[in-house]
């Protein structure tokens, strides 16, 4: 699997915690929306940044710096010990042009899934343009900037995770509230039937061409199915 620069996308779902029982509520509803926009998103991400991988300065950075999450050199890159040449700093400035189309792309698609997923890549953008930016600088070793990314591609499997229990939470609390109102919408009709239920049990008190007519109503799901007679 090639690296992916500057953010790797986590291929993550969400793992929603409440029963899907019966038909589907508007937060069921939802949460498929959301997974089925967060694979497009996902996938239109990383081939973004697969198209930027063949370029020489991507090959220049990716020689160099740990790129994602499971690069196999990562040991040995985290020992380089010196700074970054003046080619690579160029380099990296390339990069950065390069991938900002990328960024733009998958902050917009988040954007129309959630606004915690904005915040969450947000976040780990400014990370990895302060990463660049000590290497820009010369600040430190290319080894030592290895290993505080190494560090923080670690801890992103469990903000995505905490990111994704929040919005699970919000949808089933959404959930059990919809299912809730279903429940007292079935309760007033069976009330209002066993009313009429009761007038018509009473129908010998009035004449028979007068006979009122009963509405039968049950809830299904979102709708209402009613049959007068």
């Amino acid at each position: 699997m090639k690296s992916r620069l500057l953010g790797a996308v986590c291929v993550c779902g969400i793992a929603f915690l409440f029963v899907l029982t019966g038909c589907a509520t508007q937060a069921q509803k939802q949460r498929s929306n959301m997974q089925a926009q967060l694979v497009q998103a996902i996938s239109e991400t990383n081939t973004c940044y697969s198209d930027i991988s063949n370029e020489e300065a991507f090959k220049s950075i990716n020689a160099v710096l740990i790129l994602g999450h499971n690069d196999p050199r990562a040991v040995e890159k985290m020992l380089i010990g010196r700074t970054a040449t003046q080619s690579e700093k160029e380099a990296l400035l390339q990069v950065l042009n390069l991938s900002s189309l990328c960024r733009e792309k998958n902050l917009t698609n988040m954007a129309n899934i959630h606004p915690d997923f904005v915040s969450i890549y947000a976040e780990w953008y400014a990370q990895y343009d302060e990463e660049f930016l000590i290497l820009l600088e010369g600040e430190t070793t290319i080894g030592e900037v290895n290993k505080l990314r190494k560090k923080r591609l670690s801890k992103q499997a469990t903000q995505w995770n905490a990111v994704t229990n929040k919005i699970d939470q919000q949808l089933g609390k959404a959930h059990q509230s919809e299912m809730a109102a279903r429940e007292r919408a079935r309760a007033a009709l069976q009330q209002w039937n066993y009313q009429q239920q009761q007038i018509q049990q009473n129908q010998q008190i009035i004449n028979s061409m007068n006979r009122p007519k009963m509405t039968d109503c049950h809830f299904m799901g979102n709708d209402i199915s009613c049959t007068t007679y």
